[in-house]
């Protein structure tokens, strides 16, 4: 009986030893996107991260790409992903 509970003993330590490195490895995971979150936008508020819930999409009114309407280059009610794409569909409504 006494080497059936040892064994039993021993593999749960060795779970828990293995659920800790997992615990750990995650952690260290965390913090090292946390680093490259912080490096790669600095200057930006809120630790480099910027929220974009809730953004409008639009479509370009010229290739049909969607893309979120802050990014957008508006004119006469149409949204347009860059302004060659705003003169290209002008000069087609002026050749149409």
């Amino acid at each position: 009986m006494g080497k059936i509970l040892s064994w039993v003993v021993m593999a749960l330590v060795g779970y828990l030893a293995w659920r800790l490195v997992g615990v750990l490895q995650r952690k260290a995971e965390a913090a090292r996107r946390a680093r490259q979150g912080d490096e790669g936008a600095a200057g930006a508020g809120q630790g480099g991260r910027k929220a974009i819930r809730d953004e409008r999409i639009v479509p370009c009114a010229h290739c049909g790409v969607h893309f979120p309407a802050s990014e957008a280059v508006e004119e006469g009610g149409r949204f347009y992903c860059s302004p060659a794409h705003r003169d290209a569909d002008r000069a087609a409504d002026r050749a149409a």
